[in-house]
Protein backbone atom coordinates (compact mmCIF):
# COMPACT_ATOMS: atom_id res chain seq x y z
CA UNK A 1 0.00 0.00 0.00
CA UNK A 2 2.61 2.58 0.86
CA UNK A 3 4.15 1.39 -2.64
CA UNK A 4 1.67 2.39 -4.46
CA UNK A 5 0.69 5.70 -2.76
CA UNK A 6 4.92 6.64 -3.12
CA UNK A 7 4.34 5.67 -6.93
CA UNK A 8 0.89 7.52 -7.02
CA UNK A 9 2.56 10.45 -5.42
CA UNK A 10 5.56 10.52 -7.32
CA UNK A 11 3.70 10.20 -11.10
CA UNK A 12 1.74 13.23 -9.90
CA UNK A 13 4.56 15.38 -8.87
CA UNK A 14 6.21 13.84 -12.38
CA UNK A 15 3.36 15.14 -14.22
CA UNK A 16 2.80 18.27 -12.54
CA UNK A 17 6.18 19.59 -13.43
CA UNK A 18 5.82 18.06 -17.11
CA UNK A 19 2.42 20.57 -17.68
CA UNK A 20 4.32 23.66 -15.82
CA UNK A 21 7.31 23.02 -17.71
CA UNK A 22 5.21 22.83 -21.04
CA UNK A 23 3.23 25.95 -20.15
CA UNK A 24 6.32 27.87 -19.16
CA UNK A 25 8.21 26.90 -22.54
CA UNK A 26 5.19 26.74 -25.05
CA UNK A 27 2.78 29.05 -23.08
CA UNK A 28 -0.76 27.79 -21.66
CA UNK A 29 -3.28 25.82 -23.82
CA UNK A 30 -5.14 28.61 -25.01
CA UNK A 31 -1.68 29.52 -27.20
CA UNK A 32 -1.97 26.04 -28.15
CA UNK A 33 -4.52 25.97 -30.06
CA UNK A 34 -4.57 27.03 -33.98
CA UNK A 35 -6.46 29.91 -35.40
CA UNK A 36 -9.29 28.98 -37.64
CA UNK A 37 -8.18 28.56 -41.37
CA UNK A 38 -9.44 31.57 -43.63
CA UNK A 39 -12.45 30.29 -45.45
CA UNK A 40 -11.19 28.97 -49.02
CA UNK A 41 -12.30 31.07 -52.23
CA UNK A 42 -12.70 28.72 -54.94
CA UNK A 43 -10.83 29.13 -57.89
CA UNK A 44 -13.55 29.98 -60.04
CA UNK A 45 -14.14 32.97 -57.98
CA UNK A 46 -10.41 34.17 -58.58
CA UNK A 47 -10.29 33.41 -62.19
CA UNK A 48 -13.67 34.24 -64.56
CA UNK A 49 -14.17 32.78 -67.03
CA UNK A 50 -13.39 35.85 -69.16
CA UNK A 51 -10.25 36.48 -67.28
CA UNK A 52 -9.20 33.04 -68.55
CA UNK A 53 -10.70 33.37 -72.45
CA UNK A 54 -8.45 36.62 -72.13
CA UNK A 55 -5.60 34.91 -70.98
CA UNK A 56 -5.57 32.54 -73.89
CA UNK A 57 -6.69 34.39 -76.76
CA UNK A 58 -6.44 32.13 -79.56
CA UNK A 59 -6.82 28.85 -77.81
CA UNK A 60 -9.93 28.60 -79.80
CA UNK A 61 -9.14 29.53 -83.25
CA UNK A 62 -9.23 27.16 -85.90
CA UNK A 63 -5.24 27.41 -86.51
CA UNK A 64 -4.69 26.10 -83.00
CA UNK A 65 -4.01 22.17 -82.96
CA UNK A 66 -5.29 21.93 -79.71
CA UNK A 67 -8.51 23.80 -79.87
CA UNK A 68 -11.30 23.03 -77.32
CA UNK A 69 -8.74 21.07 -75.81
CA UNK A 70 -7.99 22.98 -72.41
CA UNK A 71 -11.73 24.60 -71.26
CA UNK A 72 -12.51 26.86 -68.56
CA UNK A 73 -14.49 24.05 -67.39
CA UNK A 74 -11.21 21.31 -68.06
CA UNK A 75 -9.48 24.13 -66.11
CA UNK A 76 -11.48 24.11 -62.78
CA UNK A 77 -11.70 20.83 -62.50
CA UNK A 78 -8.10 20.25 -62.86
CA UNK A 79 -7.55 22.93 -60.46
CA UNK A 80 -9.81 20.93 -57.94
CA UNK A 81 -7.48 18.11 -57.87
CA UNK A 82 -4.56 20.24 -55.94
CA UNK A 83 -6.47 21.31 -52.67
CA UNK A 84 -3.61 23.65 -52.27
CA UNK A 85 -3.84 25.79 -55.59
CA UNK A 86 -4.41 29.18 -54.95
CA UNK A 87 -5.33 29.08 -51.18
CA UNK A 88 -2.17 30.62 -50.02
CA UNK A 89 -1.78 34.23 -49.03
CA UNK A 90 -4.61 37.17 -49.10
CA UNK A 91 -6.78 37.29 -51.82
CA UNK A 92 -4.82 39.91 -53.58
CA UNK A 93 -1.41 37.07 -53.45
CA UNK A 94 -3.68 34.25 -54.63
CA UNK A 95 -4.82 36.39 -57.58
CA UNK A 96 -1.50 36.52 -59.03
Amino acid sequence: MAYSCALWTTASVVTFLVIHVAEARYGGPEQWRRPAPAPVVPVAALVSEQLYGSLFLHKDNDACPAKGFYTYASFIQAARTFPMFAVTGDLSTRKR
